[in-house]
This record gives C-alpha cells, structure tokens and sequence, in this order.
C-alpha cells in the first residue's frame, strides 16, 4: 500500500480512499517520516490535509509523534505534515503544542508553506505566542507571505499598538514584493497608514483594483490629493477620473465620491468641476448623497434657481421646521427694523449685553426662542418691548442644533424680500461700515442684490491672562476689559454652503485645529428661501454676497467654566460635547494667553483683517456670485 502511495497517488488520487479507517492516519504519519516524495510532495500535502481533516479527533494521536518528528531534522515535509493535523482541528489545546513546536512551524511559514496550512499555523501561534515573537519568526521570508497570513497578522494587532507596527508591516509588504501584490492585508494597511505607502506604489495598488473590478477606498484618493506634489498631481488626477468612470459603471457604494470632489476642490475648482461633470454625466443626481454634491455643482456653474429646486425636491423641508414652538409674546413689526432670530437655555448673564449690542446697531426686532431656562431668562425676555418670544423644551440635539426652531420662525416671520440675522447668544455681528451706516441699511441694501446669503467669520476673544475675568460681571467684561484675537485662516473649499471652511483663532492655537470651525451663516435671506442644517454653519444653495461679516464670539466670558460644565450635563452638543470639553482645559492655563499671533480687537477693526488669506476666500466667493449676475 504504502509502494501505492508513493508512486501511483498523484495520477489515481486514491489517498482520501486509501485512508479509510481512524487507524491508517497515525499509521501513515510514521511511515511519511521515512519516505522521499522529491518534487512530487508540494502537491501531496494539500491531499494529505484534506484526508486528515475527515478524522480532526485523531488529532492528538497524529501528534503523539511530534517529539519523536522533532529529534530528526526537520524538513519542510515534515512541517507540513503537522502543520495538516494542526489544520484539521479547530480548537487546539494548547498542551498538545510546545513553544518548540510552533517556532518551527513558524519557520515552515517563512519558507514557503502553502495555504490554509500556513494561515492555520499563525492563528495557533497567535493564541500562544507574543504578537512580537510571531512576527520576529515570519519576518523576511523567503517566500512572499499569504495575504491571508497578513491579514490575520494586522486584524490581530491591539488597537493601542498599532502605530508601533505600522512601518514593519510596511517593510514586511515590501520583502513580499511590493503591497500592489495583495489584497485584504492590502486595503487594512492602506485604510490605517496611507501616509506609509510610496505614492508610486498607492498607484499601482488601485490601478489594480480598478483593472480588476476590486474594492478601491475613495479615502485613498483624499490622502492622494491632499498629498501630493504639484509634479505629482496631474498623475492623480487621472486615477481619480478612471476611477469615477469606475463608480459611474459598476453598482457600488459611491457615498465618498462628495470628499473626493472637495479634495480636488482644495487643489483646483476647474478640475473639481471636470471630475463633477464626468460623475453626474454618467450617475442620476437624484441619490439623496449626491444631492449636496449636485447642488454644489450647478452653483458653481451659476444655476442657482436649478440648484434649489433639486435641493428642495430631493430634501424634506419639513424635517428642517420645528411645529414645537410654543408662541408667548408678538409685537407689531415694520419694513424698517432689522430682524434677528436667536434661541436661549439659561443665557441670562449674556442676555443685557446682547439685546443692547444690536439695538446700538440701529433698528431691530428680536425673533427668540427659551428652550427651557431656569435662571429668569424667559421672565426677563417677556419684559423686553422688541422682543418676539416663543418657548419650547424640545430637545436641543433633537431640534439640529436650534435650526428647526430658527428655521420654522424665519419662514413664518420674515420674507423673501429681506435679509435677516442668524446668531447665538455669545455672537456679536460686524459688517463693513458699521460705524457709519445703521444694520438695517446695511440689510436694505444687500438685500436688493441677488444674493441668499453672507458669509461670516468667527472671532474667538480672549482676555490676555483668565484672571482679569475674576470678580466681573458678563456686562463688565465685554465693556471694560481689553480683548485679543488670533487671525482666521481660510483652510480649504468644500462643497456645503457658505463653500469655505475656516480655521484658527485662540482654540486652534491652544487646543488644535481639528475642535475649531469658524465658518458661518449669519445672514440669509428670509421667507424660506434658506434653511440653516446644522446650527448656523451651513445652509441650502445660496448665492453668495462678494465679501465677509465678523462674529465677535465670546466663548470665553467670567464663569464660562461653570456654564460649560452646565451645558454638557445636559448632553446635548455636537459630537457629544468634545469641543466643550476640550475648552475646558483652557481654564488651567495661568500665564498670558496673548502671544506673537494675538491682535488688540476693537469694533473699529476693518474686517479684511480678520481672515489671514481674505482674498482668496473673496476670490471663491464670487464663484457663487458673479455667475448669478451674468445670469439674470
């Protein structure tokens, strides 16, 4: 029989035949030991494993001989025949294995061992051994790795070690000749550490998929863009059109087309435009994720009237207006007054100052909402003569971040013939020429443009050191105490109105770029035309007005530590309250907060001083006005 085995296997294959009792696979397990297969045991052993895995009970008797298999030398025969009775069992008890045992399974790995053998031995490993003392044993192989034993390799890595290993894994992708060469191993380590693969090989790697019809992560063509060099550029540019061509094609997720439109975007508006052009051509603009993006599109092409009405058609309006609004006081308004619409929760510290910074302003009429106060905010609003109030305890979170509430009183109580005013309670406007000419002017005036909307830019102030807030009142404070601001900076287009995001200011300095965003909507046109989405940041299609209002912010005001702590005990802040936290830890700081970069504040600040690149912001701006125009 065992003259059968040797010599007439391959052609007849009679192995899982000839193994026909429990018995003959001990049996043929000391035999194998002494017999030469040559260049015929590769293809034997894969034949072997499947016999074996039709008895995996036998398993501890298969391996009884393991000891008597390790005093010889070993040979990548014999490797793969334990490796196959390891394979044929599930569960290994780990007293059945010596440490001995799996580093020289290990080795057979790093030799060459064919699958599944070889990803079961690291799973066996894996379980016993350190993750360092497996990889120690498998790195430079002198057979490429399987992409399923890299895989289970990178899945297994603990979350708080991964960076550790990211730059073996990358040497290890390259003794295997290169990661364009893999496939799930590939596209975990691409998803965790773009920054670690060569821009040629990212490449490569996705012109692969795209060739082969496999997952491509839009994710790598943001870092792409982001990435690369001006000389580089034009190449990822034409890999991003392959690949639109190939999402416009193929029936597969296309969510992420809109980040890789607004990483281009960063890069060049006319090639963003391409790109948007050759996507919409190919793909219907009626997806509810593409409807921004479309949007977005036609604005920029000047159509604007196209771009609401899909907006509108594809979005529920309904979901954007709040009926929660308990009406508690109206007084009579007129054309003349300036109308501004603002929601409160226990704001009664702010409250004087902000009513009396507008009424200086010139003729207003206040349209705010109390979402349930306790501290006398709605007793002292009922007493304000210009003052519109409206009550509800609706859910902060649940209502947008108050733009349900806003956007529900704007359509009710203002027209499409007018312009109004969107802002929290610690936001103070600033529009050019202030000084000279009163808020509702400045209003009338803009608002026989055709334009929806004016950008705003917040200006975090500061006190140069926290304690000259010590013993002052909220009033006191923003009258009598000098204030400093850091510049903002314009960081990048995207493609949700006001189109620019702006960063910077004493929170991008003192607690990092990624809590701030600066960017907002102050100022829109009334009647429903425009609905704020989240907050006053973003809002629906607008034409955008040629030049940039201020915001002075006052985040930081006396007991802000306290309200902070307040505010997030009610659990209702974007992201669950992470930038209020992070604003928290200003509170330690003792020495001063004014720096090379901090800039002496004054109502009398020319605003084209506010954004460090104010041009180029103006610049895309008029992307969404001049066009407007010429099309009227």
């Amino acid at each position: 029989m065992w003259h059968l085995y040797r010599h007439y296997y391959y052609r007849f294959k009679l192995l899982p035949i000839l193994i026909s009792s429990k018995r003959d696979i001990c049996t043929l397990l000391n035999k194998l030991r002494h017999l030469d297969f040559g260049k015929d045991s590769s293809n034997f052993i894969p034949s072997f494993y499947q016999a074996l895995r039709t008895f995996p009970s036998l398993l501890p008797r298969t391996l009884a001989v393991r000891d008597e298999l390790y005093e010889d030398k070993w040979n990548n025969q014999q490797i793969c025949l334990v490796a196959a009775a390891l394979a044929g069992r599930d569960n290994v008890e780990s007293d059945l294995i010596s440490k001995s045992l799996l580093l020289n399974l290990l080795q057979g790995v790093k030799n060459g061992l064919p699958e599944p053998i070889a990803s079961r031995i690291i799973q066996i490993a894996l379980n016993q051994l350190a993750l360092n003392t497996v990889f120690q044993e498998v790195e430079a192989p002198k057979l490429p790795l399987s992409d399923n034993v890299l895989t289970i390799l990178f899945n297994h890595i603990p979350d708080h070690s991964i960076n550790q290993y990211g730059e073996r894994f990358s040497r290890l992708f390259e003794q295997c000749g290169g990661i364009s060469h893999y496939q799930e191993s590939a596209n975990l380590f691409a998803n965790k550490f773009p920054a670690l693969i060569k821009h040629d090989d990212f490449l490569k790697l996705i012109d692969i998929r795209i060739n082969s019809h496999t997952h491509v992560n839009p994710a790598w063509f943001v870092h792409l863009l982001n990435t690369s060099t001006q000389s580089e550029y034009w190449e990822v540019k034409k890999t991003v059109e392959r690949f639109i061509l190939y999402l416009s094609e193929k029936k597969v997720k296309r969510d992420r087309i809109k980040g890789i439109i607004e990483a281009t975007l960063k890069r060049s508006i006319d090639d963003a435009l391409a790109l948007s052009h050759l996507y919409f051509d190919k793909v219907p603009a009626s997806k509810t994720k593409h409807v921004e993006l479309y949007c977005w599109y036609l604005s920029t092409l000047g159509r604007f009237t196209e771009a609401k009405s899909h907006y509108f058609s594809h979005i529920d309006k309904s979901n954007f207006l709040s009926a929660q609004l308990q009406k508690i006081k109206l007084v009579e308004a007129t054309n003349h007054h300036a109308k501004i619409f603002c929601s409160f929760n226990n704001e009664i510290d702010i409250l004087p100052s902000f009513l009396a910074y507008y009424r200086s302003l010139g003729n207003v009429l206040f349209y705010l909402v109390d979402n349930g106060s306790t501290d006398g905010t709605l007793e002292y609003l009922k007493s304000q003569a210009d003052v519109n109030l409206f009550y509800t305890e609706e859910s902060f979170n649940d209502s947008k971040f108050n733009a349900t509430w806003i956007n529900a009183l704007i359509s009710q109580y203002s027209s499409k013939d007018e312009l109004i005013i969107k802002v929290d309670a610690d936001e103070f406007l600033m529009y050019p020429d202030m000084l000279e000419k009163p808020i509702e002017t400045y209003l009338a005036e803009r608002g026989i443009e055709p334009i929806d909307s004016i950008f705003g830019a917040l200006i975090d102030l500061y006190p140069k050191y926290l304690s000259d807030m010590d013993n002052k009142s909220v009033p006191e404070y923003i009258t009598n105490t000098p204030k400093f601001f850091d510049k903002v900076d314009f960081i990048f287009p995207i493609v949700s109105p006001p189109y620019a995001r702006l960063s910077g200011g004493i929170r991008k300095r003192v607690l990092g770029a990624a809590l701030t965003n600066l960017t907002k909507s102050p100022i829109v046109r009334g009647g429903g035309e425009v609905i704020h989405f989240n907050a006053n940041h973003y809002t629906s299609p607008v034409r955008m007005a040629p030049e940039v209002v201020g915001l002075a912010h006052y985040k930081i005001m006396p007991k802000y530590k306290e309200k902070l702590k307040t505010q997030l005990s009610r659990g209702e802040h974007y992201g669950g309250g992470r930038r209020e936290r992070a604003m928290l830890k200003l509170s330690n700081v003792e020495s001063s907060l004014v720096d090379e970069a901090a800039l002496a504040f004054s109502h009398k600040l020319n605003l084209s001083e506010v954004v460090s690149n104010n041009e180029e912001l103006l610049s895309l701006l008029k992307h969404f006005q001049d066009k407007s125009l010429a099309s009227k």
